[in-house]
């Protein structure tokens, strides 16, 4: 699929991506915290699954634009990689000065600006994506070849180690002996987000016929409700908050990854979509890489200086309300920052 007609069901994955990343956070505020049988962490958990698709879609439609066209080694560290690197140096400085003001501390404000906050692991990720990107587009550029690659990645990076972690329930000794055995494979080159990457390009260029469609659809329902039920399973059964099955390379977020994607893809009809909606939703979703990032500072400022939380009040509630409210915010600074001359062009 070459053109050059916008996509606008990206702009549709990338805001409702940052703001399942942002529900995510929230989720997950007091979520270990709490007594694991209690209705709210029931609730936490319930929201925290369903939100679990975040990073991967970014992910997928960062491999749906870059493996779609040719890119020189040199645009992509003179603008793509430059453009997150300085991306992070100002925004680690930014966390670094709260968490300074916050604790009072030297080597917080140190630790803070080498490592960057919590979430911003996602852009150390994305650069090592970018990377490797003249050593994806041979394998995009075959449809065979991409298959394979997406084989090896659900067999080795998704399938072999859940049921491995399913198995430690039962069959400690016996995981343990299975999971030494995959780690001697190396084959690290199809694990990890690349995996995510390729199936963006792999998703976006192929169509699938709509039963097949309805059938994925199935299978996201059954992904999100058995990442509830079994997260609720592990935690119940350890005493205590376990997250394995949040994991984005666990059978079940993938189904729901999968789903999403292919539902916007055939969902949005780019003809029909009013020019007034066309231009909200563009400047919304150049938006989104900005609220990604500040998004955790309007959170722990509600925190911890608001003393707004999830058990505030009715986490049913509370949770997609405080969603609203920093993805608002998070919005509206990018948008504001995003009209500064020059300084729009790096820092979101």
């Amino acid at each position: 699929m070459k053109t050059n007609e916008r996509l606008y069901y990206f702009d549709f994955l990338r805001i409702l991506s940052v703001i399942a990343v942002i529900m995510l956070h929230v989720s997950v505020e007091n979520w270990s915290d709490i007594n694991v049988r209690s209705f709210d962490w029931n609730v936490m958990n319930f929201y925290r699954s369903i939100s679990s698709f975040g990073v991967p879609v970014f992910v997928m439609i960062s491999g749906a634009l870059f493996l779609e066209r040719k890119n020189t080694v040199r645009k992509l560290y003179n603008k793509n990689i430059k453009r997150i690197a300085v991306s992070f140096i100002f925004w680690s400085f930014v966390y670094a000065i709260y968490n300074f003001i916050s604790f009072k501390r030297m080597d917080v404000f140190i630790n803070s600006f080498l490592s960057g906050n919590n979430h911003m692991w996602f852009l150390f990720m994305i650069v090592g994506l970018y990377m490797i990107i003249p050593l994806l587009e041979p394998i995009a550029e075959s449809t065979k070849r991409t298959r394979y690659f997406l084989l090896l990645f659900l067999v080795f990076a998704i399938a072999f180690p859940q049921i491995i972690q399913i198995m430690k329930y039962k069959f400690a000794g016996l995981a343990e002996i299975f999971q030494n055995d995959l780690s001697n494979f190396n084959i690290y080159f199809v694990l990890g987000y690349t995996g995510y990457f390729i199936l963006g390009h792999y998703l976006n260029t192929t169509e699938i016929s709509r039963k097949k469609r309805c059938i994925l659809y199935s299978f996201g329902i059954v992904g999100a409700i058995a990442t509830v039920f079994l997260t609720r399973f592990a935690s119940y059964h350890d005493n205590k908050a376990n997250g394995d099955f949040y994991n984005v390379f666990s059978i079940n977020v993938i189904l729901i990854v999968v789903s999403i994607f292919v539902f916007f893809k055939n969902t949005i009809d780019q003809q029909r979509l009013k020019n007034g909606f066309k231009i909200i939703l563009i400047t919304l979703s150049k938006c989104t890489f900005g609220a990604y990032l500040v998004h955790m500072l309007v959170l722990n400022i509600m925190v911890d200086y608001l003393k707004i939380d999830t058990i505030s009040f009715n986490p049913i509630i509370s949770i997609p309300v405080i969603t609203i409210v920093i993805a608002s915010i998070s919005f509206l600074i990018s948008y504001l920052i995003s009209k500064i001359p020059i300084v729009n062009k790096y820092i979101v």
